[in-house]
């Protein structure tokens, strides 16, 4: 009697765990298609940070996989390029060859970027376990001209 007593309560407690569910597995490539080398500038908070700049060449990727395990948030477009190493992450800067430039922002009340599906920052350019964002030659036309001093 008294081992079913200790049962009882054990059998619940097990029972009562949240079920983990399957991991999931996140596999992201960012890929210039845009003709132009180009280079990835990071700001924190606001401030720039050119010692952390990530280059990309014409016709070349850059690729994260990712398993979540338990609670994690996931996989971004911006780990990808940098690797969770930048805190508040703010601005990505987006430089073509230093003629032209883009930049985005991260999404806040200040800043919609649901607003343009371009937005490096969009959640919806990283909402399936598997995705590519490409930079095009229409990237690179819309961008701001700079004349050769993007830095």
């Amino acid at each position: 009697m008294k081992k079913l007593l200790l049962l009882i309560p054990i059998s619940i407690i097990l029972c009562s765990c949240p079920d983990m569910g399957e991991s999931k597995y996140y596999d992201y490539t960012i890929e210039n298609k845009s003709g132009k080398q180009i280079t990835f500038i990071p700001y924190s908070d606001g401030n720039i940070l050119l010692d952390k700049k990530v280059i990309l060449d014409n016709n070349k990727t850059l690729n994260k996989s990712y398993k979540e395990v338990s609670f994690n948030s996931g996989l971004s477009m911006t780990d990808v390029i940098f690797n969770k190493s930048i805190s508040n992450l703010s601005h990505i800067e987006i430089v073509f060859e230093n003629q032209k430039k883009i930049i985005y922002q991260q999404c806040s009340a200040s800043s919609n970027c649901y607003e343009n599906p371009r937005n490096i920052f969009n959640p919806a350019n990283y909402d399936e376990e598997k995705e590519t964002y490409s930079i095009t030659p229409e990237d690179y036309q819309n961008a701001t001209d700079c004349n050769g001093n993007c830095y």
